[in-house]
């Protein structure tokens, strides 16, 4: 069931946010995408399947010779690369087709999008010593739609540094994880 999801994610979610922000952000449809996505929260889910698998065997992975952050880089890198591929396909194939063609900010927020999405369907699979709350990829997947959303109505070409910004927020985050 997680390659539908990945394929969904791929040909349908990240290009049509990819393209919402690079072409004209409108309010509503920015907000009615950003619904979309939290509630495609278990296709988001299947970019870190195999990861939440390996951590759930304690056994395992406490012989690895790396840490969270590595171990959920590794496990999510072919389904982020799977998903990234199809993303650039739809926008590439979009871009031939359509007349007003996207500019080079879809690809680059389709690539932000995919990662922000791996790193913050991790959450699901991790324990931060000392916290009082535990992460999970729903706060991920607010966290990267709402920075997006909000600075697109403003100033869309700056979206996909805000997304660098939330990626190496989440690695941070996987990086104090155990």
């Amino acid at each position: 069931m997680s390659i539908i999801h990945l394929v969904y994610l791929g040909v349908v979610l990240i290009p049509a946010g990819s393209l919402l922000i690079a072409v004209q952000p409108q309010p509503p449809a920015l907000i009615a995408w950003g619904l979309l996505l939290v509630m495609s929260r278990s296709a988001v889910g299947g970019l870190s399947l195999v990861f939440r698998e390996d951590v759930r065997v304690r056994l395992v992975r406490d012989m690895l010779p790396f840490g969270t952050r590595t171990l959920a880089l590794v496990d999510g890198l072919l389904p982020a690369v799977l998903t990234c591929a199809l993303s650039l396909a739809v926008i590439a194939g979009i871009g031939v087709l359509a007349p007003w063609g996207p500019s080079i900010l879809a690809p680059l927020i389709g690539l932000g999008f995919t990662a922000c999405l791996a790193l913050a369907s991790a959450l699901d699979g991790i324990e931060i010593p000392r916290a009082r709350h535990r992460p999970t990829a729903l706060v991920g997947i607010l966290g990267t739609v709402l920075p997006a959303g909000l600075f697109a109505l403003v100033a869309p070409e700056v979206v996909p540094g805000v997304l660098a910004i939330v990626a190496v927020i989440y690695v941070t985050v996987l990086d104090r994880a155990r």
